[in-house]
């Protein structure tokens, strides 16, 4: 089949070449005027096509987009919640019924920040705290690769709030950065002071007031509560 649409392309092709050559030594006006109606067609196609493909383009950047004007609009829906059998992010004005992790969003002098919370939440009454920059630099790391995941964390520097552990770079990485988190990973971590450490899959940090603390998920899953493992204060 195939074999039989080049062949019979071929011939048409060399039909079309042949008509073309004897029209141009044989009826030079002819030709001239074939020729400024293929171009003047020719010409037509190619907008067409450019103004198709930026449409395309145009289309896509603002499905990109969305999700981040939604995020950046904390005048009317303040709660970010996300499911993990779905993947998908919603930003709504109530606490949803099934979720795995919520944020609250409240814009203070022009920058929006988030703290995490439960769905038993009063969210008449909660306040921010933010808290000042705690890293310089935040790596994630996975397969010999590495992805800088700082650029959005400052929205996140508030007093109280529990962030990098797995389920919140599972939300994190997907909403930012379109990229699943991976099953093994790390991430590398440089504060304010050029201390250097790295956070297993296990660990995570929890601001408070101007300092972090490091946590570990405990071994036995049945104990929810968190192991403080280190203290850093940043003056």
């Amino acid at each position: 089949m195939l074999y039989e649409f080049c062949y019979y392309l071929a011939i048409v092709g060399t039909f079309g070449l042949s008509f073309v050559s004897g029209t141009y030594y044989f009826n030079r006006p002819l030709f001239n005027d074939m020729s400024r109606r293929a171009a003047w067609k020719g010409l037509g196609v190619y907008h067409d096509v450019t103004t198709f493909i930026s449409y395309i383009l145009e289309e896509e950047e603002e499905e990109d987009s969305d999700d981040e004007d939604e995020f950046e609009d904390a005048s009317k829906n303040t709660i970010l919640s996300y499911t993990t059998h779905d993947g998908k992010t919603a930003t709504l004005s109530y606490i949803p019924p099934i979720n795995d992790l919520l944020f609250f969003k409240k814009k203070i002098e022009g920058d929006i920040y988030c703290k995490r919370i439960s769905e038993k939440e009063d969210i008449s009454n909660l306040q921010i705290v933010p808290v000042k920059k705690q890293f310089i630099q935040v790596e994630l790391k996975y397969d010999d690769k590495s992805v800088d995941i700082h650029e959005h964390l400052p929205q996140f520097y508030v007093q109280d709030n529990h962030i990098l552990d797995e389920l919140f770079l599972k939300w994190y990485m997907k909403f930012w950065f379109c990229l699943d988190l991976p099953v093994e990973y790390t991430v590398n971590i440089i504060d304010n002071d050029v201390n250097i450490f790295i956070l297993s899959s296990r660990q995570s940090v929890i601001f408070k007031d101007d300092k972090y603390v490091i946590v570990s998920k405990p071994i036995d899953e049945d104990n929810t509560k968190e192991e403080e493992e280190k203290v850093n204060i940043v003056k």
